[in-house]
């Protein structure tokens, strides 16, 4: 028996409620120029998502940098696995919609730890979230804990940019 998701959907359509927005989603490289240049057209996109800070009030924003007020501001260009993805689907075709989306992405891939990234460090540079990310995937917020996972996996960039590992 297939379960069903809890389902946010209104009359079978995305009520972009921000449920499913997580910060790190598979995405190819096309899809992330798709969105640059959307930006590019939309600077005001940009300098609202580059403002508004993962971390509010000592808490870690952990979402995808583009909800924001409960809307996508990238709605158009969303990556597939977005445009694919409704609550209101079968656990099923969930599950292989995003099998499907792991297999083409270039970023965030489950069989390639190095490829681990978001919108907010491909865009703007902004490694925040995706180190946080990793702690609360790991389940730990000690900085040598993290910064040696981070080197594991083949991800120095980010273990360098961490502080108190000393």
């Amino acid at each position: 028996m297939i379960s069903q998701c809890i389902n946010f959907c209104k009359n079978h359509q995305c009520s972009r409620c921000g449920e499913c927005c997580a910060s790190t989603i598979p995405m190819t490289k096309k899809e992330v120029y798709k969105i640059r240049d959307y930006l590019n057209m939309h600077p005001d996109i940009r300098k609202k998502v580059y403002e508004n800070k993962p971390i509010k009030n000592g808490n870690v924003y952990l979402k995808c940098c583009f909800l924001l007020d409960d809307s996508c501001l990238i709605y158009p260009v969303r990556p597939l696995i977005c445009k694919q993805f409704k609550c209101d689907q079968c656990e099923k075709t969930i599950s292989l919609n995003r099998d499907n989306a792991h297999k083409r992405a270039d970023y965030n891939r489950v069989d390639d730890l190095s490829t681990i990234t978001d919108l907010r460090e491909l865009l703007f540079d902004d490694s925040t979230t995706v180190i946080y990310s990793v702690a609360h995937a790991i389940g730990t917020r000690d900085a040598t804990e993290i910064k040696n996972f981070l080197s594991k996996i083949g991800r120095n960039d980010l273990a360098t940019k961490i502080k108190g590992s000393e």
